[in-house]
């Protein structure tokens, strides 16, 4: 199934050189404030969009990456829970937002499909009019080495 993230470039750069996911995602403590998940201790978790436009829940700011991943359904499962986030356009009332918590270790460098930049803060509304695809850039597709995305990732910040 494909899920959807927003990360930063540390992170492109760490999943790139290492071919790994395993040293990226961070250690979380069970707060169902925020989320549904139950998280295991000393386990590095990355989350995942079920939906692409629920990335807008997020700051959409240039310089972060939209990672596209293609992940088995039976892994997903394993960290199936609703977020808690603030509507995207008044910011005030509480949403449910179906997302994945999946240990870092369960994902395969090879299940990322595709790194998109983003060189320019794109708003919600953007999305849902289509007008933001000249504000996004294809870095990373299966297909491609990724020393040579490391490579066009560094040149675009010069």
């Amino acid at each position: 199934m494909l899920v959807y993230r927003i990360c930063n470039e540390r992170e492109i750069t760490l999943i790139l050189k290492e071919r790994s996911c395993e040293n990226i995602g961070n250690y979380f403590s069970n707060n169902q404030n925020k989320n549904t998940h139950n998280y295991k201790e000393n386990k590095r978790y990355i989350h995942f969009f079920r939906n692409y436009s629920d990335i807008f829940y997020f700051d959409f700011m240039e310089n972060k990456y939209i990672c596209t991943y293609d992940i088995p359904d039976k892994i997903l499962k394993t960290g199936e829970g609703k977020g808690y986030y603030l509507d995207r356009i008044m910011f005030q009332n509480v949403t449910e937002v179906f997302e994945y918590a999946v240990e870092s270790n369960l994902i395969d460098f090879e299940y990322l499909k595709q790194i998109d930049m983003i060189t320019s803060i794109v708003s919600f509304e953007e999305y849902l009019f289509g007008d933001f695809k000249n504000k996004i850039r294809e870095v990373y597709s299966r297909k491609k080495e990724p020393q040579k995305t490391l490579n066009k990732i560094k040149s675009s910040r010069q």
